[in-house]
């Protein structure tokens, strides 16, 4: 792939989505505008006018693009995703095609890890029937003992972590300081060992469930093309 220097380089923002949070906030080109001054920088606030800017955009700043229009994007040499997911680009016009695709990997596990954490808590203790009780100015603890999951605490409990990549690695990290006892699951066995007092194979997942008393699913979704239509000219 040949690099551009910044002032024969066109970089192209394009992201819009229901949830405000999910879109490149214009601050984002202003930073890029700063950095690298002679670059021209796109920032769309839709997908209305991203067929007219993708003819010579060498950069794509998206989650995603259909093929009909990466047909269109003759000079792109690099997509980066602004999902942490890239299934939705896995088609194969974009796979054979030689362009760069990178994405935020790791970027939210310190959040996924807090909030699994916050579940798990919320588990053991069964605060969503406790605050049920509350609603109803009912002192429920014979009611909260007897449901079928007991009341508990996470101390000693194993924790089975299927999927020990970074969100993995910063949940088990978190789940130690609650004296948990963390088992990873990875393709090949392998991970931080400080972090887990075991760490198997897939292979192996049928033989370690049986003895988990959590288990947390953090390996990566399947792909599978997105079939969103919040906007109507979205490319997904």
């Amino acid at each position: 792939m040949t690099r551009t220097a910044p002032e024969n380089t066109k970089l192209t923002i394009c992201v819009w989505h229901p949830f405000t949070e999910w879109r490149p906030p214009a601050s984002l080109a202003d930073a890029i505008r700063k950095r690298w001054p002679a670059m021209r920088v796109a920032h769309l606030p839709d997908y209305d006018r991203l067929p007219q800017e993708l003819p010579d955009t060498d950069i794509f700043i998206g989650y995603s693009l259909r093929a009909k229009q990466l047909a269109d994007a003759k000079k792109l040499k690099w997509i980066h995703s602004t999902a942490a997911g890239v299934a939705q680009l896995m088609y194969p016009e974009l796979r054979d095609s030689g362009i760069l695709v990178t994405n935020p990997s790791g970027i939210f596990s310190v959040p996924m890890a807090e909030h699994t954490l916050g579940l798990l808590i919320a588990l053991a203790r069964n605060f969503p029937d406790s605050v049920r009780y509350q609603d109803q100015s009912k002192w429920a603890q014979q009611e909260l003992w007897d449901q079928p999951q007991h009341l508990t605490e996470l101390n000693g409990q194993v924790l089975l972590v299927v999927g020990y990549g970074s969100i993995g690695h910063e949940l088990a990290r978190r789940a130690k300081a609650f004296d948990m006892r963390v088992w990873g699951v990875s393709r090949s066995g392998k991970g931080d060992a400080s972090l887990a007092e075991k760490i198997v194979p897939i292979a192996q997942l049928h033989e370690v469930l049986s003895h988990a008393d959590f288990v947390v699913v953090s390996a990566p979704k399947p792909g599978r093309p997105c079939t969103s239509s919040a906007h109507p000219n979205s490319p997904a």
